[in-house]
């Protein structure tokens, strides 16, 4: 049987069989954004994303220095999404031996920039060559901003539901980049195409989170927010009942979903790489929103409930009808991947803290 045969998922399940269960020093192995373990009485959490070329980039749609930053954000938004600071990162570069110094160069000037933005240090990794393409594989160590990680599991029934930011830009950003270029350099759309290209991992928001209000479970928008909200769901064994009129959609993504006659909510419901933060609170919280605003000036949104288990994942529309949430989004290996630019998703993680 082969990858496409199972899919990303079928894989993970049979990896974490064949490994078995952690020792006691690891307290939260293949499960989550990080695993995270006991260094002596420490936590840290470990985190590992590979971005291939043709699979999460193209060169032609993003500059090298780009690739660089956005592959650092990325990584350290599995951090941020464990509710700890990342603190170390390593690189490891495959690329085939014809691939000019100058590219290599300016990939790591972006990866620099972004560890000096999210106040982490690079500090090693290995260089390697491969046949064709080429590949950027980092880990990322972190620790807890409050003392405690907060993972996937732990939302309970009542508790709310909050995203932080908007939804949809970089989806819609990739789709104009692929389709209409000389229309990215208009303002109307602008935010859209530089959250694809240029996005931000949520890290202080997680901090103001982790340390000052009783987060119950945590996850990063990676896959898309229908495909990580049933992560959520099926980690902390409860339901979800979402309001589709209260999630909060990228302006600019609206423009061009308008412009160009494509779904919205396939950019706001289930497009990737956004980093934003999807998050359970218990109820009456709501300070939260203002307090994430005053100090990052991003934006924070209620968008739902947690419920029974047995009620599944449903999206009210605004006249109260609900249906279930479809999980949709980015699987490697399963039938809706590709190479970079054939699909409208350029990015998907897997379910597992350290990556494989």
């Amino acid at each position: 049987m082969s990858l496409d045969e199972i899919g990303e998922r079928a894989i993970i399940r049979r990896i974490r069989e064949i490994v078995g269960e952690p020792s006691e020093r690891t307290l939260l192995g293949i499960g989550d954004d990080a695993a995270v373990i006991d260094a002596g009485g420490r936590l840290l959490v470990l985190t590992t994303d590979a971005f291939t070329e043709w699979v999460h980039f193209r060169f032609d749609l993003i500059s090298p220095d780009q690739v660089g930053e956005k592959a650092l954000a990325a990584t350290v938004s599995d951090c941020a999404a464990m509710g700890c600071a990342p603190r170390w990162v390593t690189v490891a570069l495959s690329a085939p031996s014809e691939l000019s110094i100058e590219r290599v160069e300016e990939i790591y000037h972006g990866l620099a920039r972004g560890a000096k933005k999210y106040g982490c240090d690079l500090v090693g990794g290995d260089t390697v060559s491969s046949m064709s393409d080429m590949t950027l594989a980092l880990t990322a160590v972190g620790e807890p901003f409050g003392g405690r990680v907060l993972a996937r599991s732990g939302a309970e029934v009542g508790d709310d539901v909050y995203v932080t930011g908007a939804l949809g830009g970089p989806m819609a950003g990739l789709f104009l980049l692929q389709n209409a270029p000389e229309l990215t350099l208009r303002e109307e759309f602008h935010d859209s195409v530089r959250r694809y290209l240029a996005p931000e991992a949520r890290v202080e928001a997680a901090r103001i989170l982790a340390t000052r209000f009783p987060v119950t479970s945590l996850i990063d928008v990676s896959d898309g927010l229908s495909v990580d909200i049933h992560h959520l769901a099926r980690a902390s064994g409860v339901g979800f009942l979402l309001e589709r009129a209260l999630i909060p959609a990228e302006p600019s993504a609206l423009r061009i979903a308008e412009a160009f006659d494509e779904s919205i909510d396939l950019l706001v419901l289930h497009g990737g790489e956004e980093f934003e933060l999807l998050f359970t609170v218990s109820p009456g919280e709501e300070d939260l929103v203002e307090a994430v605003r005053a100090e990052t000036g991003l934006s924070v949104t209620r968008i739902g409930t947690a419920v029974d288990r047995e009620d599944g994942i449903v999206l009210l529309d605004e006249c109260g009808e609900g249906e279930p949430l479809e999980e949709i989004g980015y699987e490697h290996f399963g039938k809706r991947a590709g190479r970079a630019g054939e699909e409208n998703r350029a990015s998907g993680d897997g379910e597992a803290g350290t990556r494989h």
